[in-house]
């Protein structure tokens, strides 16, 4: 698997535990319930990715973007992101993250 391109169901994580990563471009990527915390994806595109119920707890996501992510339960706490990303995350951010039980 490539580590500039990772798509669809190939880039599936699901119960994945912290890991790094690198990829440049996540389209439509399945993080559905990862733990992502901790991970690195600086200037990763992660478009139309699933990340509902996703710990991304302190991830670097520094000039990513999450453009049609679904985000629902997602828990974004202490994770570093641009101004204007995280205010166009928290247009549609909704629910509590069952694992970390924070919203």
């Amino acid at each position: 698997m490539s580590c500039r391109y990772l798509s669809g169901p190939a880039a599936h994580c699901g119960q994945a535990a912290s890991l790094p990563i690198c990829p440049q471009v996540v389209y439509q990527a399945d993080f559905t319930g990862a733990n992502l915390s901790d991970v690195l994806m600086d200037r990763a595109v992660i478009n139309e990715a699933i990340l509902r119920q996703a710990n991304l707890t302190r991830a670097v996501l520094t000039r990513s973007d999450l453009t049609g992510s679904d985000i629902y339960g997602a828990d974004f706490t202490n994770a570093l992101v641009d101004k204007t990303q995280q205010l166009a995350l928290c247009k549609y951010a909704d629910g509590i993250n069952e694992a970390t039980v924070r919203e």
